[in-house]
């Protein structure tokens, strides 16, 4: 089974590759499908000798869309068919409003959600994160950022706490603000594995680490102009039960928020403290990816990366009314150009 995961890979698995893959590797009898090349064009220059198996998310409009071709589906849970995800889909997907039967059942009352007045730090923040400690005791799920921190809500707080007041221009900087704490921090236990606990560091991850000097020196801004940043938008920051550190601080984006700011805590009360296996081989492992993912994209020649980065960004262009659903573009003549966009990610405020 082929893996079409464009975000790990960091490869757009074009239909040139599929086509290739059918006709040269006749064992790949199927592969992950998320929502690019089009579904149908995939089938089509393979020939249907390789079965694409939509992610669960989208396997009802492509089911309903290629009656023929989606037999079955994957999910990050389990092997299945598209008929539990169906299921699911008709229970949660939005219903006619004219039915009663589609009423929602209640709200969790106002007098019950999180909520303070005038708090004693003198500020709140929301960034997509758990906004009260774990005595609370409405489940507020397990979506992005609900059990802990965001990379933008630890940065949001330490933008507010280092001032006692702001001024509107203070505000605007906060604004702009381009540094993502959580490669940030995992940069800088790189370095301090390297050169405070001598840890034994892979030689690509050595290679990260020398590359991204220059970042260090500006302060971790995440800008284009900055050579590294390419690499850094590359890094993969998958936090999950495949790395031991996971099991320790819980998963996904708060997890890895708990773990870094739990290290930072340490090595602010002792500079010559020590990360432990678990967590020196995850900074080691997403470091080294980051140096992989360079060459992979931008070619053997580290001095070129960050030029030919920069020149792709301007070739890229942003769909109009695209969605996380897996829907294309609504017009594609509407598509936005990244031109002036200096800061292409999602970490920083």
């Amino acid at each position: 089974m082929g893996y079409m995961l464009a975000r790990a890979c960091r490869f757009d698995f074009p239909l040139t590759f599929w086509e290739r893959v059918a006709r040269e590797a006749p064992n790949v009898t199927s592969a992950k499908y998320t929502n690019a090349p089009p579904y149908d064009e995939c089938v089509k220059v393979t020939g249907g000798k390789i079965n694409f198996l939509p992610v669960d998310m989208i396997a009802a409009p492509m089911a309903e869309a290629n009656p023929d071709a989606v037999t079955a589906c994957w999910s990050t849970g389990a092997s299945m068919g598209p008929q539990p995800a169906n299921a699911l889909l008709d229970e949660r997907a939005a219903h006619e409003g004219w039915y009663s039967a589609n009423d929602w059942q209640g709200f969790v009352p106002h007098e019950l959600l999180p909520q303070v007045i005038n708090p004693k730090q003198g500020w709140l923040v929301s960034a997509n994160h758990r906004p009260i400690a774990s005595f609370y005791p409405i489940s507020i799920g397990i979506s992005t950022g609900s059990l802990g921190d965001t990379d933008r809500s630890w940065r949001l707080k330490e933008r507010v706490r280092a001032k006692e007041s702001f001024t509107p221009e203070d505000v605007l900087d906060v604004h702009y603000d381009t540094v993502a704490p959580i490669k940030r921090n995992l940069v800088k236990l790189g370095y301090h594995l390297r050169d405070i606990q001598q840890y034994p560091l892979e030689e690509e991850t050595r290679l990260a680490l020398d590359y991204l000097e220059e970042g260090r020196d500006a302060g971790y801004r995440s800008e284009m102009q900055i050579k590294g940043t390419e690499i850094l938008n590359l890094m993969p920051m998958a936090f999950r039960q495949n790395f031991a550190a996971a099991t320790i601080y819980g998963g996904g984006l708060s997890g890895l928020c708990n773990m870094l700011q739990t290290i930072e805590t340490r090595i602010a009360e002792d500079p010559k403290a020590v990360l432990t296996e678990e967590e020196a081989d995850y900074v080691n492992l997403i470091l080294r990816a980051a140096w992989r993912y360079g060459k992979a994209n931008y070619g053997d020649d580290a001095a070129q990366w960050n030029e030919k980065a920069r020149a792709g960004l301007l070739e890229t262009r942003l769909p109009y009314m695209s969605t996380l659903d897996g829907f294309a573009s609504l017009d594609e003549a509407k598509a936005v150009s990244y031109t002036h966009l200096t800061l292409p990610t999602t970490s920083p405020v």
